[in-house]
């Protein structure tokens, strides 16, 4: 099929040049940096550049064909039914089904950036000081959770007394060998304890997350082993290992009352979506699925 001098407008202005063609099952992308695109992704063959912005709260992209007639139209959005993973969390926003009605929310997913990002180790060190809401002995728990919407691997979480002295570890099955009991998963946070996609048989914490963590709910915590607490003018090491998944990348970590509280953003792979490609998030007939789900 020739797209020679088709154009696309809306949120952005572009113009195929003389001799595009799309084969049957085929894929073209555009791009605002196609070299820098081109770099990331070496056979890709990237178009461009287009003109203009697409804004991170909605647009209208239209593609015409040379006679200036609509051929496609999609205006995507940034909250209610479209993907909140594509909304700056990391992943792109991708049709499933070309052959739906694109102007339909529930036809759109973020991509799946979980086959991509990896395991990586976070530890710092810090001295415990007194709280400014106290009392700083009543409570005798870590607690994590996300800044936002978004989904994480956790494993090997650790708090250390005095590593560099008579270490103490203070949590207690802060690797899940034995389900999530010990740890309270509350508001909107959710937790269910699985298998590690990198190591089957290694069974990790998936932490979910709709919404930001706060001071007193919306949180993972866990009370520490043997009745211990933090002791002011001790030495603690926080460590955990994490593996991104989705959405927001930052995971806050911290003792009651808020002391040796750390956010660190998570790593992310580079590389992201499937230009080019099939779409992560494809299926082969979304209308026949909505059919059977709606008779069952």
């Amino acid at each position: 099929m020739s797209l020679t001098g088709w154009p696309l407008d809306g949120g952005i202005d572009f113009r195929f040049p003389a001799g595009t063609s799309l084969p049957s099952g085929g894929y073209l992308v555009v791009a605002h940096d196609p070299a820098t695109l081109q770099a990331k992704f070496p056979t890709l063959g990237a178009l461009g550049p287009y003109t203009n912005r697409l804004s991170g709260r909605g647009e209208q992209i239209v593609l015409r064909d040379a006679a200036d007639n609509p051929a496609d139209t999609v205006h995507y959005y940034d909250d209610g039914r479209w993907p909140k993973a594509a909304d700056g969390g990391g992943s792109s926003l991708e049709l499933r089904d070309p052959r739906a009605d694109n102007s339909v929310a529930e036809n759109w997913a973020a991509s799946n950036e979980s086959n991509r990002s990896g395991w990586k180790t976070y530890s710092y060190e810090g001295v415990a000081t007194a709280s400014s809401v106290g009392p700083d002995f009543q409570w005798k728990e870590l607690v994590i959770g996300l800044l936002d919407q978004g989904e994480v691997l956790l494993d090997d979480l650790s708090v250390i007394e005095s590593p560099a002295g008579t270490p103490v570890q203070l949590l207690q099955n802060g690797s899940f060998n034995l389900d999530a009991r010990s740890w309270r998963i509350l508001g909107n946070h959710h937790g269910s304890v699985v298998d590690d996609p990198d190591q089957p048989g290694n069974t990790v914490l998936r932490l979910v997350a709709t919404g930001s963590t706060d001071h007193m709910s919306n949180h993972a915590e866990t009370t520490f082993a043997n009745g211990r607490g933090v002791v002011n003018g001790r030495t603690y090491r926080i460590s955990y290992r994490a593996k991104w998944l989705s959405g927001c990348r930052q995971l806050n970590t911290r003792l009651y009352f808020n002391r040796l509280a750390r956010t660190t953003v998570l790593d992310s792979p580079e590389l992201r979506g499937t230009p080019g490609l099939v779409n992560s998030a494809f299926v082969t007939n979304l209308a026949l699925q909505r059919q059977i789900c709606l008779a069952a």
